[in-house]
């Protein structure tokens, strides 16, 4: 890998993963407090500078679930009852390496995680078309797509997805690929 990745727990490290997030896309959506009780993966180029990173939160104050209908998000939790769950998002990869390597290293690294998680109910969230996109071509469900008013006032797309058996998407497949890509190259 030409990245390195670290779980990481500094304040500083935090700071930095919710600096680049909200850079990469575009708005202040992502707190301080949210990642300090996430788990955090950040990506490092050669030189240190971050270059990817997501969160899965265990927690079942799930953070996708507060943009959700009451009714709808009820029903989610319902789902989540007696089952390991978790939620994962906050995914980005720096604008300069969204089409290189990178970008396949950060993929790999999730896939790998839910792989590893595979017992667990999954919820997530998307404000990227792209990112939602990804995760559709692969399997996972869409359970609701609304819009957003963000505190700057602007108002984005978000998609909430689920999955609850990772073996019945395309994702095991998709790691394997993306190893073996990233093997020879």
């Amino acid at each position: 890998m030409l990245t390195t990745v670290q779980q990481i727990t500094s304040d500083e490290d935090f700071q930095t993963f919710v600096d680049c997030y909200n850079r990469e896309i575009g708005h202040k959506v992502l707190s301080l407090d949210f990642v300090k009780n996430a788990i955090v993966y950040l990506f490092r180029d050669q030189d240190g500078t971050p270059v990817g990173g997501y969160t899965i939160n265990t927690e079942q104050a799930y953070r996708v679930l507060s943009y959700l209908p009451a009714e709808l998000a009820a029903g989610i939790r319902a789902l989540t009852v007696g089952h390991d769950t978790y939620e994962l998002g906050t995914i980005w990869v720096s604008s300069e390496q969204r089409h290189g390597r990178t970008k396949l290293e950060v993929w790999l690294h999730i896939f790998e995680n839910m792989i590893a998680r595979a017992g667990c109910i999954m919820a997530g969230g998307t404000f990227s078309d792209e990112i939602y996109s990804f995760y559709a071509r692969y399997g996972m469900k869409l359970l609701y797509k609304h819009t957003v008013t963000l505190a700057d006032g602007s108002s984005v797309p978000q998609y909430v997805i689920y999955c609850d058996d990772i073996y019945a998407t395309k994702i095991p497949e998709m790691s394997a690929l993306l190893r073996k890509r990233l093997e020879r190259e």
